[in-house]
């Protein structure tokens, strides 16, 4: 299958790209013409405002890992309009692209913020049909192109969003490399009180489910949006223990009371990196799971612990 990756010199899409060759796959690149350094050979390029039609000629399948999420210097304005350009407007087109080529098979990855989460709900997970309407920016340029890839199913063709929470592994970005640097710091953590309940999903699971999909015969059927994760849900003292003992260390951690550290990071107006680290958020992943009989290989620990030791996918 020739299949075109969009952010192709991304964490992800590098990942997919070696993933997919892997698979057998003949894997073309995709990468705007700003872009710092291809890929590899054969690469194509979308230039703003650019043809996709032209760049999907001779492809089966498209996996869409292009997007933006970290902007650092830009107001509220400026990253706002960067969302909606470089996510919202970008997946629209693209999806309706799809609508009028060859291609079989759309794969957007989207992200858990289009769920617009705030708390873990009741029962056993985030899912698709708990989700309400994002609060930020981000999470609402996810959303809100998600619909027109689903919508490609009406000619036939499958279109699939997933929403994955933090993406861990070797050279993610994000909350990822914070949470290394916290493993590794040599100071004694506040954390051993810490018993949040959280999904994570190693790189390497990704790529297999999205290995998987491409592999389902492009069944319009089964188009939708899918949240997927690991099979375990773990908390931040057993991911800061997982990754110390990686590096031959203890877990060196106290307890604390969470609730100081959650007054503390609000008056100092950080409330969204205090529920990042501490607040709960399990993501139910029954659906993706029986619509393409997948099943995460690796677990979220063991995961962590060999991106540390060996450098390797997780």
């Amino acid at each position: 299958m020739r299949v075109l990756v969009t952010g192709a010199n991304g964490f992800v899409g590098r990942h997919l790209c070696e993933a997919l060759e892997e698979a057998g796959h003949e894997v073309v690149p995709c990468l705007r013409r700003n872009a710092e350094t291809p890929p590899q050979d054969g690469s194509r390029y979308l230039e703003s405002g650019g043809n996709w039609g032209e760049l999907l000629e001779g492809i089966d399948a498209v996996v869409h890992t292009a997007g933006v999420a970290h902007q650092a210097g830009k107001d509220a304005d400026e990253l706002r309009r960067a969302f909606q350009e470089g996510n919202c407007d970008l997946t629209t087109s693209l999806s309706k692209a799809v609508e009028k080529s060859k291609v079989d098979s759309l794969i957007h990855i989207s992200s858990i913020a289009a769920a617009g989460y705030t708390r873990f709900p009741d029962g056993k997970g985030l899912g698709e049909i708990n989700a309400v309407e994002p609060s930020g920016d981000y999470g609402r340029s996810k959303r809100n192109c998600e619909s027109a890839v689903v919508a490609i199913k009406d000619s036939g063709k499958l279109g699939v969003n997933l929403r994955p929470p933090l993406i861990y592994g070797k050279g993610a970005r994000g909350n990822w490399p914070k949470l290394l640097k916290l493993a590794r710091s040599r100071m004694l953590l506040p954390f051993g009180s810490i018993k949040n309940r959280r999904s994570f999903l190693g790189i390497g699971n990704l790529s297999e489910l999205v290995g998987v999909i491409l592999a389902s015969g492009a069944d319009s059927d089964l188009s939708g949006t899918y949240h997927v994760a690991d099979s375990d849900v773990v908390s931040l003292r057993d991911v800061i223990t997982s990754l110390r003992e990686a590096e031959g260390r203890g877990p060196g951690m106290i307890g604390f009371p969470v609730s100081v550290f959650r007054v503390g990071l609000k008056l100092m107006g950080k409330e969204a990196m205090s529920d990042g680290l501490f607040a709960d958020l399990v993501l139910d992943t029954e659906k993706v799971r029986k619509a393409f009989s997948w099943d995460p290989s690796m677990g979220t620990l063991d995961g962590m612990k060999r991106s540390v030791e060996t450098g390797r996918i997780a």
